[in-house]
């Protein structure tokens, strides 16, 4: 990035996030959100050099600002190759206050890697283990007590100096991809914290400490399949795609994109098993414009089968290895135009009343250790899918994001 550019971005968590700020005569100040979208968000990634604009929230999302309100009512077409080119009112012409400063999300973020003196990962054929200095981790804000995996229950074992985290490739949220012929199998350390269910959701930040493995696709397919289980001979694989409509049958193939403000994503959870008395329920779904991070910024359409979403619907399947649902591709996350979904299903005993199919809504308390240890005829299993890039017209108000 160029340092005489009078632009960056402040408050995030790398320098292709954050609140915006420009520079005009030797002072840099902040922008008022009053108009301010996605079109205004692509001017900025592309001028730092940050890939696409994945978003543009308002209302101070990375802090409030302490200098000057520079510009207002930023009216960008996309394409100019200055901020100050787009048109706005004029410099430091306002009746904003901090609380209303802009932001950006780009795409083109690239992690940091941890010192190796801090962590070891070893990716091992059915799991990768990953050895964490705790003092490491209390630097990044972490609590060696209070931490966990992409799923929630599932977390390290903590002994003098290390963290030690055994993770199944189709456990504990671990994150599947495909590029190109080669597989990776990735997952997240978290901290553990408070949520308000039924709406978006912005914590603190601290640090993502990624783990990925990358394996050759051809060879290792045999050997780890997505979240495949076997056990005493039976085998079972838990999918989740797009589906063009109830219907139709037909797997969406490549990024869904919607455009209506009534257009309504379909979605289909599929168990793929030889036992006939296998059943499946979509648990909980969330949506976050970032397919790594499921907890700073985000949108529960349904959580521990409770709906959050008034848009949302379970549809009638007649088959038990089945599970569809749908939303309205409008209906939340309004600053971000491409968004992900984790989505969670629970695999149960068909005629067990005890097992998670069958109790509906619930706020679970006391759980076991964990999905890596669930047996064959209860298992929980999560995917990330997207993108679903989703095309607003018009500008952007100050709704809350």
């Amino acid at each position: 990035m160029d340092p005489h550019l009078p632009l960056r971005l402040v408050g995030g968590r790398n320098r292709c996030e954050g609140r915006v700020e420009v520079r005009h005569q030797g002072v840099w100040g902040t922008v008022c959100d009053d108009r301010w979208n996605i079109k205004n968000a692509r001017v900025v990634c592309r001028l730092l050099g940050c890939g696409h604009a994945v978003g543009a929230p308002g209302r101070s999302r990375f802090g409030a600002g302490t200098g000057p309100i520079l510009m207002n009512e930023v009216r960008c077409s996309g394409l100019e190759d200055s901020l100050e080119s787009c048109a706005h009112a004029g410099w430091i012409r306002h009746n904003c206050h901090h609380r209303e400063d802009a932001s950006v999300v780009c795409a083109g973020q690239t992690d940091s890697p941890v010192p190796k003196d801090n962590a070891q990962l070893s990716c091992l054929p059915h799991l990768f283990q990953a050895v964490i200095d705790r003092g490491y981790l209390r630097r990044l804000g972490y609590s060696s007590w209070d931490i966990h995996l992409n799923d929630r229950m599932c977390r390290p074992q903590v002994t003098g100096r290390y963290l030690i985290f055994n993770i199944p490739y189709g456990h504990c949220g671990t994150i599947r991809q495909e590029h190109q012929g080669s597989l990776s199998y990735s997952n997240s350390i978290r901290g553990r914290t408070q949520g308000h269910p039924g709406r978006v959701i912005v914590r603190h930040k601290v640090p993502q400490v990624k783990f990925t493995c990358k394996v050759d696709g051809q060879s290792a397919v045999e050997i780890v399949h997505g979240s495949d289980t076997q056990k005493d001979g039976v085998s079972y694989d838990v999918s989740i795609s797009f589906l063009q409509s109830p219907a139709s049958q037909n797997m969406g193939v490549g990024a869904p994109s919607y455009t209506h403000q009534r257009e309504e994503v379909f979605l289909q959870a599929t168990l793929h098993s030889h036992n006939p008395n296998l059943r499946l329920i979509v648990d909980t779904c969330v949506a976050s414009p970032d397919p790594r991070d499921f907890t700073t910024v985000k949108y529960e359409l349904i959580q521990e089968g409770c709906i959050k979403d008034n848009s949302y619907s379970n549809l009638h399947t007649s088959g038990k290895n089945v599970a569809q649902f749908k939303f309205n591709a409008f209906s939340f996350l309004k600053s971000y135009d491409v968004v992900y979904l984790q989505c969670k299903v629970a695999v149960c005993r068909t005629g067990d009343h005890s097992s998670r199919c069958s109790q509906g809504c619930t706020r679970r308390g006391r759980r076991g250790t964990g999905s890596a240890e669930a047996s064959e005829e209860s298992a929980e299993y999560i995917q990330t899918v997207g993108p679903l890039k989703i095309h607003r017209a018009g500008h952007q108000s100050k709704a809350p994001v």
